[in-house]
């Protein structure tokens, strides 16, 4: 047998051992691995396999004193609704994490205000509705009084209850989520 090809066959030898070696190694149940406070700052819970919950583990941290009470985000979620813009549909489970209930479907909730608009005018006026969305963001440029813009005082005064629990959310000490 020649130099050169004994010394692929070695170099494929190595890599083969080392491919049999991982993939046992990475067998489920093969883990010599013990939890516990000289391995690892997180020894629990633990998942059926006897693996760290590690999302768990983080939210019990991170939530620690944290009540329904105290926490500003359990307002906000009173104030946007169940929906709101960009959430989707939440779990059961992330309202149970907080400690409520989720919020219904119908409530007192923030309208954003191009859904204000489409419900003042409807279809038929699509042009105006986008004209007067589109300058909202001059309002939010300089002071204005509600008779500058009806409008915006209108929409301001439909949200005036979800406003006034964001309000009090911004008063509370924690916020966890």
């Amino acid at each position: 047998m020649s130099r050169r090809r004994r010394i692929r066959n070695l170099i494929l030898g190595v890599l083969l051992f080392a491919a049999v070696a991982l993939i046992y190694a990475s067998w489920p149940g093969r883990s010599t691995f013990t939890v516990s406070p000289e391995t690892t700052y997180v020894i629990g819970p633990l998942d059926k396999h006897g693996y760290i919950d590690y999302v768990t583990a983080l939210n019990e941290r991170l939530s620690k004193g944290t009540t329904p009470e105290n926490n500003a985000n359990v307002l906000i979620w009173k104030a946007l609704g169940p929906h709101p813009e960009g959430a989707g549909n939440m779990p059961e489970e992330y309202f149970k994490w907080l400690g409520i209930n989720p919020p219904p479907e119908q409530g007192d909730y923030v309208i954003r205000y191009a859904d204000y608009l489409k419900e003042k005018f409807p279809d038929e006026e699509r042009q105006k509705r986008n004209h007067l969305n589109d300058q909202m963001p001059a309002r939010t440029k300089a002071p204005w009084v509600a008779k500058d813009d009806p409008l915006v005082a209108d929409w301001l005064q439909r949200n005036e209850k979800p406003l006034a629990i964001a309000m009090e959310a911004s008063r509370r000490p924690d916020y966890w989520n």
